[in-house]
């Protein structure tokens, strides 16, 4: 078993025990101290919620990522080559956006100022080198400047950090997704022998495992319940923006596609449900002359609650279709151009949602003619 492997093998195990350890035990101060999330038009759940299910995760990642790595550099002094700026700056950037994550949490914060920190981070990891100079022919284009490359990516980074945000709208549907992304960057990161991004991936999939369960079924019979929050779907959702972007470029065009790299694919299929789902939303709300930022309950998943699904049925089902979007992508990548590939996953996303709407119109047509 070689180096990388153990590391994210034992890096994976901490994660999961510091998660596990304390996501239960900020569920029982935050019914202590009544720092609870109450149900209104928007929030469906019922019982005991805590939205700070996010606090757990810094220590939970930012111990398990760098605790092996030192340990083991005390006998292996070439491991500390791995704790590299991009790597440091990575956790720097995480942990700004984790504390106004759980400011919001707590007291509430604009959601300008948010965004004014959700800049400044990914400018952070720009700054690191972790920014995108080849879009491998998505669009046609190939290598781009850096004046170019460096905006980009930034507005990439923003956007995957606000579409994780916003898709956490049910009952482990964020964690789930996210769990997804971060098993395929795993494992694709420990074959590229890429060790920092394993282990960031590992660590983050460790620390979403215990919060799933404890956000899906609770504690003492469902009475209790945990939410991500800000302080957490931020945090991840940056991660994972890092992490796809990371994957995505400095990648050589393989064989087969017409140019398709396969980690260029790999990289974005796991993102498309969250993504395409806030530019639908950001889209109608422009149309609608409403407020792009503030929340609505026009989501895909609550398309498919209008259809009388429960929340888990849904949760499963868009994690579902989720895999089957980047199972299909990852499979004709060897045959078909990526624009191509892109044009399918907006022909299926739009067929899908037209025939979502069809049948919630139909479905409300038969209730109030019953009534």
């Amino acid at each position: 078993m070689n180096l990388i492997l153990i590391l994210c093998l034992i890096s994976f195990f901490i994660s999961i025990v510091i998660a596990a350890y304390a996501i239960p035990g900020v569920l029982y101060i935050s019914v202590k101290k009544n720092l609870l999330d109450m149900p209104n038009e928007r929030k469906r759940h019922s019982g005991t919620c805590s939205r700070l299910g996010g606090v757990a995760f810094l220590p939970a990642i930012f111990l398990s990522a760098t605790l092996p790595i030192s340990i083991f550099s005390l006998y292996d002094v070439t491991l500390l080559e791995y704790i590299t700026p991009t790597f440091i700056l990575t956790l720097v950037s995480s942990m700004l956006i984790y504390f106004i994550g759980v400011t919001d949490d707590i007291i509430e914060v604009r959601y300008y100022k948010k965004f004014i920190f959700q800049i400044i981070v990914s400018i952070i990891i720009v700054l690191s080198g972790n920014y995108i100079d080849n879009l491998y022919g998505l669009l046609g284009i190939y290598d781009i400047p850096i004046w170019i490359g460096i905006p980009l990516t930034i507005f990439i980074l923003v956007f995957i950090i606000n579409s994780v945000n916003l898709i956490d709208g049910i009952d482990g549907l964020a964690s789930g997704l996210c769990s997804v992304a971060f098993v395929i960057f795993g494992i694709l990161f420990i074959l590229k022998g890429d060790v920092v991004n394993a282990i960031l991936s590992v660590v983050s999939l460790g620390t979403l495992l215990p919060f799933f369960f404890y956000n899906v079924f609770g504690i003492s019979g469902k009475k209790y319940k945990i939410f991500m929050g800000d302080g957490g779907a931020l945090m991840i959702g940056l991660l994972l923006a890092s992490l796809a972007i990371s994957l995505f470029k400095g990648n050589a065009i393989v064989a087969g596609g017409e140019g398709t790299s396969f980690y260029v694919i790999a990289a974005i299929s796991p993102l498309i449900i969250p993504c395409f789902d806030v530019f639908r939303v950001v889209l109608r709300r422009y149309k609608d002359h409403k407020p792009l930022f503030l929340p609505d309950t026009n989501h895909i998943h609550h398309k498919f609650i209008a259809l009388g699904f429960s929340h888990h049925i849904v949760m499963m089902i868009i994690i579902g279709i989720s895999a089957c979007f980047t199972i299909f992508n990852i499979i004709t990548s060897k045959y078909l151009n990526i624009n191509v590939i892109i044009f399918f996953d907006i022909l299926i996303w739009t067929t899908m949602h037209i025939i979502l709407t069809r049948r919630i119109k139909k479905r409300n047509s038969k209730k109030i003619f019953t009534t």
